[in-house]
This record gives structure tokens, sequence and C-alpha cells, in this order.
């Protein structure tokens, strides 16, 4: 995983020593490394744990929130001021605990370090200040890009998908089964981590099958003339969607597409592009055909 800093970013650490407050992050123990070398320079860092995913990911001194959502701003204010916080680590600034949790933190005048998962391009891992907005005029996004120089693209390291499904395997299952120390924590996807699992064994041999349709679909179009769309499938329970847009999910976003491609489409052709992870929850297909 490759980090790069979004746009100017947060300014320089001071050197006087600060005091990190980490939330939900990777499911690794990615957050754990980087809160070492923050105590190895002197400042001081701890983590609220909402599940028991999170007590295992991260082996430094932390705080369980073992309460209800509506709780929740009240305890991480208390939290930061006990603690002194100057400043908050999070992923997704868009889940419920991690919005409420940003919001109390600027009214203590902590300031608020939101990272993402392949935000900018797949397999890398973006930092901003929480008050950054990517500029939507691309003139602006290009004099942005003009202060800074080429970034390396070559992978920084393997990560096999092996790899990737044990990391989710080894936080969702203990957060599942460890729920009676967290009774109230809500999870912010869609589907339970069981049943996804579930679908994804079983989706195995159709899975499979449609390697070999999607190789032939991309050589028929390579070899045909003329422009077509192509619209890429999110996974069905995609946050980034749901918090972002005015879908509900994948499906609905799915059909609002088809509909337009109907009406304004023309002579081109749509294509539909299946996420590489789609855990196989939805038929995609069938919603495509219209069955």
């Amino acid at each position: 995983m490759r980090a790069r800093r979004a746009g100017t970013g947060p300014p320089a650490l001071s050197p006087a020593p600060r005091s990190f407050l980490f939330l939900q992050g990777p499911q690794s123990r990615f957050f754990e490394r980087i809160a070492r070398e923050l105590i190895a320079h002197g400042h001081r860092a701890t983590r609220i744990n909402l599940n028991f995913g999170d007590r295992l990911v991260w082996r430094l001194p932390a705080i369980d929130f073992r309460g209800r959502l509506a709780d929740w701003p009240g305890f991480v204010t208390r939290v930061i001021a006990e603690r002194g916080v100057s400043d908050v680590v999070l992923l997704g600034a868009q889940r419920p605990y991690h919005l409420a949790a940003a919001q109390v933190a600027r009214e203590s005048g902590a300031r608020v370090f939101v990272t993402d998962l392949g935000l900018l391009r797949p397999g890398w891992l973006t930092l901003a200040a929480s008050d950054w907005r990517m500029p939507r005029d691309p003139a602006a996004i290009r004099a942005l890009a003009a202060r800074f120089p080429e970034p390396d693209l070559a992978p920084g390291f393997a990560a096999p998908f092996r790899l990737l499904a044990a990391h989710d395997i080894a936080y969702h299952v203990p957060s599942v089964l460890g729920r009676a120390l967290y009774p109230h924590y809500r999870r912010h996807n869609l589907h339970h981590p069981f049943a996804e699992y579930a679908a994804w064994v079983g989706n195995a041999p159709r899975r499979l099958a449609a390697k070999r349709r999607v190789a032939a679909a991309k050589a028929r179009f390579a070899a045909e003339p003329g422009s077509y769309f192509i619209y890429p499938l999110q996974l069905a329970g995609d946050f980034q969607l749901r918090a972002h847009s005015p879908f509900a999910g994948g499906q609905k976003a799915l059909a609002a597409v088809l509909c337009s491609f109907r009406e304004h489409g023309g002579e081109r052709r749509l294509v539909i592009a299946g996420h590489p992870l789609d855990e196989g929850l939805i038929d995609w297909r069938r919603l495509v055909r219209g069955e």
C-alpha cells in the first residue's frame, strides 16, 4: 500500500509533543505502526476500540467504547479533554462514528486527519486534513499537481488476494464472535460478513466462468469499430457510493445508469464491468437484463 498526502495536506507536525487519537483504520496493524513511530518521536498515541476486531489489530494502550451510538459524541469529547488530544486520525470520514467524532474534535480544537483506501487510485492510501476538498475545476487540479513531483506509481509491495482475505477474516470473525463485549456496536456495512463469505464461496464457479466470458468480450470490443461507454460496478454495499451519492446501494445506481442510457445512449453501446471482488450477493447480469 502506498500513502500519499492529498493536495497541500495538513501542516507539518511541530516539534512539541502532540497527543494523537486513532479511530478505526485499515483491517491490519497499519495504524499501530504509525502510532509506534509517533511515540518514538516523543508524541503520545491512543485508540478507541469499537469492536473486538479493533482490539486485536492494536497492541498499544487503548480505550474500549461499549455504549450506544447516541452516547458516542459525549464519550469522544471526554476522551479528547482527558487525554489532551491534539490530533485525530481515522479511515473514512463518512462512517457514522467517524462523522460524529470529527465534528466534536474540531469543536474541541483538535485537528482531524482522514485516510481513505483507493480514493485516487487502487492500492494507495490517501491522507488529508478533514476540511480539504478535491477541486472540481480541471485547471485547479492541474495547478495543484504542478506543485508536486511526479508520483512513483510502481507497486510498493505485493498484496495478493489471499493476504487481503486473511486480514479481512482475521478482523471480522472476532468482531462477530466478540459481539458480547461490544453489544451496541453498529457496522456501517449493509451485509453481515458471514453472508458475504458464504456468497463468495458459493459464487466461485460462476466467477471462474465469468473470466472466460470477460476475456472473450474484451477481444470482441477491441476488434470492433465504434465507441462505447463503460460503467464499472461497485460492490453492492459500497460505502462511498452510499455516503456521497443519492443512491442507497449499487442496484439503484445501476438502474439509474441503465435508464439514462436508454434515453440518451443513441447508437453507442453500454458495457457493464463487474467488480473483481464482487461477493455474489447480487445477480448483476439479471438486473442488467431487466429480469
